[in-house]
């Protein structure tokens, strides 16, 4: 009976260090617990509103960089963007096709890896 209340009370001691830990955790990674109406407080709010904010000046800044390439060529292709940005593939094309749907370039093929872009 003393060895099972010694590890029981062991146990509650490491339970409790670890769901301390856990809370200091996210508390510095800015996710602790929500409000009582679970909402995000307001401090996450600002948080995730200015990440949000950084995010599309990048891609704003990303796609001026983009046009400004077609001041040195008539056309440019996903690789082209890939080496400027320093980016992936899959990345350059959600931004080719962003300025795209804005109108602001015109696809010249249809598809394939001969797709070149010109601008509007």
């Amino acid at each position: 009976m003393a060895e099972f209340l010694f590890g029981l009370i062991i146990g509650l001691i490491i339970g409790a260090g670890a769901v301390w830990r856990y809370s200091n955790v996210l508390k510095n990674f800015g996710i602790a617990k929500k409000g009582a109406s679970g909402e995000p407080s307001q401090s996450q709010a600002e948080n995730l509103a200015g990440f949000n904010r950084q995010r599309e000046e990048k891609m704003d800044s990303n796609e001026s960089k983009i046009l400004d390439l077609f001041s040195k060529k008539n056309e440019i292709s996903n690789d082209d963007v890939q080496k400027l940005l320093g980016i992936s593939d899959a990345t350059a094309e959600r931004y080719l096709q962003n300025l795209e749907n804005q109108g602001k370039i015109k696809q010249k093929e249809n598809a394939g890896r001969g797709v070149t872009y010109v601008r509007n």
